[in-house]
């Protein structure tokens, strides 16, 4: 039940943040995004990537039998999310900012290079998702290392649970 609430929630961002772009006037102009700079937001390619990343993680967090696989998958689940709930309110503050002065936006927008754009949005992403999410997954790791190298203790105080629990009977 609860996987089937995370992709909803994951699903309900991406619609946020695509609704929100698509009612934003200068969308065009201002976003960073690589795929849409790629594509010039179609709408099919965007949907069916979104498809593709939401059925591919519902299999992999409901076939995966390994703690790490797991991690991974819901981190990067909660990463999307926060990511396009972050796109959306960015989205929402630029069309604030061509309510206050269509002029001005739309020329600041478009005074932007696609490369300065493709730099803002590396930087951004690499700075607030990918960084905490490799240092998450480093300290995941070592408490997996640490966590294994004390089975067999462990192991040895499961036993003699097992024995005196057989003693009692």
């Amino acid at each position: 039940m609860f996987l089937y609430l995370i992709i909803f929630i994951l699903i309900a961002t991406t619609l946020f943040d695509i609704i929100t772009a698509l009612k934003n006037p200068i969308f065009r102009y201002g976003e960073t995004n690589p795929i849409y700079l790629l594509t010039g937001f179609n709408t099919f390619i965007m949907t069916f990537i979104t498809i593709l990343i939401t059925g591919l993680f519902c299999y992999l967090l409901k076939n995966s039998i390994t703690l790490k696989t797991i991690f991974l998958i819901t981190l990067a689940t909660f990463y999307l999310i926060f990511g396009h709930i972050y796109g959306g309110i960015s989205n929402i503050n630029g069309e604030k900012e061509y309510n206050e002065n269509p002029e001005k936006a739309i020329n600041y927008y478009k005074s932007i290079t696609t490369e300065e754009k493709y730099t803002h949005y590396f930087t951004t992403i690499f700075s607030i998702m990918f960084l905490p999410f490799f240092i998450s997954y480093l300290a995941f790791s070592i408490t997996l290392y640490f966590h294994n190298q004390r089975k067999p203790e462990r192991e040895k105080i499961i036993d003699k649970i097992s024995d005196l629990s057989l003693q009692l009977k």
